[in-house]
């Protein structure tokens, strides 16, 4: 069995390790991702509301409106929203529309 005083690494391995994370990082966040994934998205949710006509779709205010491309509703959640231990209570997202479209 192996242990680590077994393999000999380079005294830069660790700051090489870190500068290729740091590499990959920005390339996945670079404008061209950023882009292709919203168009990606959008055509998702596209292509759902075509297989779920009856179904309403709505485009969230705070982070999302790109998503739909004719947005009929709009509702505004915050993603931090009914995640356990968040109990806060927001009456500005209120999005009793919402609720009612369930009901």
């Amino acid at each position: 069995m192996l242990s680590t005083g077994d393999i000999w690494l380079p005294k830069d391995f660790q700051s090489s390790v870190n500068k290729v994370s740091r590499e990959l990082k920005k390339e996945q966040n670079s404008l061209y991702n950023c882009v292709n994934s919203i168009v990606h998205d959008a055509s998702f949710v596209e292509e759902i509301s075509l297989l779920y006509p009856n179904v309403p779709v709505y485009a969230n205010l705070r982070c999302g409106l790109w998503y739909v491309r004719d947005p009929k509703n709009t509702c505004y959640f915050k993603s931090t929203d009914g995640h356990y231990g968040n109990w806060s209570f927001s009456v500005c997202r209120l999005n009793l529309h919402v609720v009612k479209a369930l009901v």
